[in-house]
């Protein structure tokens, strides 16, 4: 019976990341940054998963999705800035565009300390919406830079952890231009799954 349930559980999990994968590593800067660039850029039905922790010692952190490929600069747009504001126990969601920040939107902060979690974003027509240890949180409503002008996530301050460990081979035959991508980011290695 065990047998029976390892091969129905392999079986479904190539039917959700079906079509072909792409992996490499972070890029990791000397002031603390950590650098993901995707494949292409964002589309509807698209997911991000970010495991990570806050970098002891630091009471500001944050997770952002930037348009193109971020150059780590203060005149990147960024489409959604997420950021946990410890003492006040909440999550602030804001972006920037033309050199100043829109208007700042709050939930919850489910993220405490430097224990390790595992963030999600996933793309829709009208939001990203974000959970957290598999938590709904929040849906942040597009604004410009609009989800298709994103192709890079950077990280500030935190630490990237989680059930990665090594990249695998390339499988790149399968893809198809209209799959939605699968992106995990952990242990300082981006992996993206194409499905259809």
């Amino acid at each position: 019976m065990y047998l029976v349930k390892v091969i129905l559980a392999l079986s479904l999990a190539s039917l959700v990341h079906g079509r072909g994968s792409v992996c490499y590593e972070t890029e990791n800067t000397s002031d603390g940054y950590v650098y993901a660039s995707f494949d292409r850029y964002l589309r509807v039905g698209d997911t991000i998963t970010v495991y990570a922790f806050v970098k002891p010692g630091f009471s500001l952190s944050s997770v952002c999705l930037y348009e193109g490929d971020c150059l780590i600069s203060d005149k990147t747009n960024i489409a959604i800035m997420i950021m946990p504001n410890y003492y006040m126990n909440l999550l602030s969601f804001d972006s920037f565009l033309n050199l100043r920040w829109v208007h700042s939107e709050y939930a919850f902060n489910p993220i405490s300390g430097t224990n390790s979690f595992k963030m999600r974003i996933d793309v829709t027509e009208q939001a990203y919406l974000i959970y957290v240890d598999d938590r709904y949180i929040y849906s942040f409503a597009h604004r410009n830079p609009s989800y298709s002008a994103v192709k890079s996530l950077l990280m500030d301050r935190m630490q990237l952890n989680g059930p990665l460990t090594y990249c695998g081979r390339d499988h790149l035959s399968r893809i198809r231009s209209n799959d939605r991508m699968n992106v995990t980011i952990s242990n300082n290695i981006v992996q993206t799954n194409y499905f259809s």
